[in-house]
């Protein structure tokens, strides 16, 4: 199955000023990159399909909250830089 996270954004110290940012990124996947990236093992009826996807939406939601996290603490580590 797929696996997905959030990429952490640039390092922040005094000097940065640049945009705080993060990205998703696909982190584990199946197959290789001459026939694509496969994100759920063969699916063979509609309930295979369905507990895939709700896998992948799971990862994606997981991966969203990590993101926010990321940019909540960037944030708040830049606005203390500011500070000092």
């Amino acid at each position: 199955m797929a696996e997905i996270s959030a990429n952490s954004v640039p390092a922040i110290d005094n000097d940065y000023v640049g945009p705080i940012f993060t990205q998703l990124r696909l982190t584990g996947y199946m197959g290789n990159c001459e026939t694509g990236i496969l994100l759920t093992p063969q699916l063979a009826n509609a309930d295979e399909v369905d507990h895939a996807v709700k896998a992948l939406i799971k990862e994606v939601e997981k991966a969203g909250r990590e993101a926010k996290k990321i940019l909540k603490k960037t944030k708040a580590k830049r606005t203390s830089h500011a500070e000092n």
